[in-house]
Order: structure tokens, then C-alpha cells, then sequence
């Protein structure tokens, strides 16, 4: 098995784990790599044809608001819990966190005096990576760095009222538990996974309003206790 074989078969498993796990299912990407999901073309033959055209393997390399149009966006939902209208808990995939946020608050993005996600189109975990570039006479991959993060709270099991009169810590705990087991095991499966094809695996250094979480986090995912 050659090096880029390898590669390939490290992002087939990793996506596995995301399906089985319920947490990421890439069900499309935007254009300029433009990708749906069909039960007859998998992602891994997506990347080797791309691999042929463009001599670069575009593997999550892309953003949620790449396109313009929402029908070609980012699409890669979870199953997520969260109270609705009436205030029961639901279970769901969910892709766009913002969207569901908003049709329960009035809150637009015009409206907060910072920049934040919490009302753009943005799905609960997002993988992202510098573009790799391979050398076809050595056959192997010259750059590869997958990043897994989140840009919601609602994995932990107390939350800042960012946007509430009350700026303080809510509990959390149902929906955390709900949920946040499941994306643990998909960080510690992952985390298992890259270790097993000889990579390294650290925890990102945390910025800006998100220090508030950190001792919540650790390299084998959010503490629930």
C-alpha cells in the first residue's frame, strides 16, 4: 500500500467513525470542489478523481460559507439534542446550528455587536485541514493537517448566557449527556485512529471567549463531570 493509499484509507475509517458515531456525515461540499453524497460514487473516489484533474487531494478543505448559494453549501449534520418550541427534548440531525438558534430567538447578526456563528450557517463540528499536495514521484503526501473543532456550547455541561440579560453559567447537564458521549467517542476513536497511522495528536490552545470552556476540555474530549 503506498503512502497516498494509506492516506485515503485514513480518511475512508475517519469518516466511518463520524457515521457511526452520528456526529459527522459529509453529505456535500460547495464548489469549487463541489461534492453530494450517492450511494454509487463514495468520497474517497470523489478525491482520487480530483486527485487526477488538479494534481491536489482537496480533502476538508472548505468552509461553511465557501458558496453563496445555499443549495451548493457545506453540508455535514449531527445528531444533536436540544429543547423545541414547547420546550421538550428532541433529538435530531441538525447541519446549520445558527439556523435553529435563530428560529427560536430574534436574533440577527446585525444585532450583535460581535462577530459570532451563533446565527450563521454553521453545522455543529466542523473538520478542516490545509490542502494536501502530493509528489507524484515519491508518491506520498507532502502536507496533512486534519483540525476537528466546534464553534457551539452545547456540548458542555454548563453554558455562558452569551446573549442573555443574565450573563452567567446555565446548566446544561440533560443535553450534554444527551449528546456529548457520542462526540467524545468520536474524538477518542479518531484520536485511536490517527495514532495507529503513525500521526501526532494534540489539543488546540484555546482563544478568545472560548477560554471560558477550558477546563472543560481535554485531549480526549469535553468533560461531563
Amino acid at each position: 500500500m503506498t503512502k497516498v493509499d494509506a492516506y485515503f484509507t485514513f480518511i475512508q475509517e475517519l469518516l466511518q467513525i463520524g457515521k457511526n458515531t452520528e456526529i459527522y456525515d459529509l453529505v456535500s461540499l460547495p464548489p469549487p470542489h463541489q461534492y453530494i453524497q450517492k450511494s454509487d460514487e463514495s468520497y474517497i473516489d470523489f478525491l482520487r478523481e480530483e486527485l487526477e484533474k488538479t494534481q491536489k487531494i482537496p480533502v476538508f478543505n472548505y468552509s461553511p460559507w465557501t458558496s453563496e448559494h445555499p443549495k451548493e453549501s457545506l453540508c455535514t449534520p449531527s445528531k444533536i439534542c436540544y429543547y423545541d418550541q414547547e420546550g421538550a427534548l428532541t433529538t435530531k440531525f441538525v447541519q446549520d446550528l445558527g439556523g435553529l438558534r435563530a428560529s427560536f430567538f430574534e436574533i440577527y447578526e446585525e444585532n450583535i455587536e460581535v462577530e459570532t456563528p451563533l446565527v450563521k450557517n454553521y453545522p455543529p463540528v466542523l473538520i478542516n485541514s490545509f490542502e494536501p499536495f502530493l509528489n507524484f514521484q515519491e508518491k506520498k503526501i507532502q502536507t496533512n493537517q486534519i483540525s476537528i473543532f466546534t464553534h457551539s456550547d452545547i456540548w458542555f455541561p454548563a453554558v455562558i448566557g452569551f446573549h442573555m440579560e443574565d450573563f452567567g453559567q446555565y446548566d446544561n447537564r440533560e443535553l450534554a449527556y444527551c449528546h456529548t458521549p457520542r462526540f467524545n467517542q468520536f474524538i477518542q476513536e479518531i484520536k485511536k485512529l490517527t495514532l495507529s497511522f503513525g500521526g501526532k495528536w494534540k489539543q488546540a490552545k484555546l482563544e478568545g471567549f472560548s477560554d471560558n470552556y477550558d477546563h472543560f476540555i481535554k485531549e480526549e474530549g469535553i468533560l461531563l463531570h
